[in-house]
């Protein structure tokens, strides 16, 4: 996920397999950004679990509120397809949101954070900023992105798979071709 090659449908037909379709839902061309949004009932649940679970995980281990209230609005902007929030709790918010932003807020959900929010955490004097930003990402992969791909592929491998269908029917258009 981190470096966008897993077998999703956009990789697929890369690879001249016949099916871009995503199994949850049904979407043609699944990319990594609509795993994250894909509007299937099981990922709309998690998705929705994932800021009581994320403001659960910045209590125990005692990141500011306000800084966790803007980074989960961040993480949100990809999951719900939204905004990304414009006001800012501190110039260190502000600056750190602008840097993610060059880098982008996908990347942010699967890893890819800007070094700017340890300085953060570090202006707003929280003990150990890089291990709580490592325990951060740790929390993102293993609560966000692990579960969403999980569920994906529990779809695929069931009798919900909305792929299947559409796979079937391109081998009989196909084969009538052969005809």
């Amino acid at each position: 996920m981190l470096f966008r090659w897993l077998p999703v449908g956009h990789n697929w037909i890369k690879c001249n397999l016949d099916s871009d379709v995503c199994p949850c839902c049904g979407q043609h061309d699944e990319t990594f950004a609509h795993l994250l949004q894909c509007p299937h009932e099981q990922q709309q649940q998690h998705r929705h679990s994932i800021t009581r679970k994320f403001f659960k995980f910045g209590k125990d281990h005692k990141l500011p509120r306000q800084f966790l209230r803007h980074y989960i609005s961040l993480v949100k902007t990809v999951l719900f397809n939204t905004d990304p929030p414009t006001e800012y709790f501190s110039p260190a918010i502000e600056k750190a949101t602008e840097h993610q932003a060059d880098i982008g807020f996908y990347h942010m959900v699967v890893g890819f954070i800007s070094d700017t929010w340890t300085e953060v955490l570090n202006e707003m004097e929280v003990d150990h900023p890089a291990t709580k930003m490592e325990l951060i990402l740790q929390f993102q992969w293993d609560e966000i992105c692990e579960p969403m791909w999980k569920i994906r592929n529990d779809i695929k491998h069931s009798t919900e798979n909305k792929a299947t269908p559409m796979e079937l029917k391109q081998m009989e258009d196909k084969l009538m071709w052969y005809n």
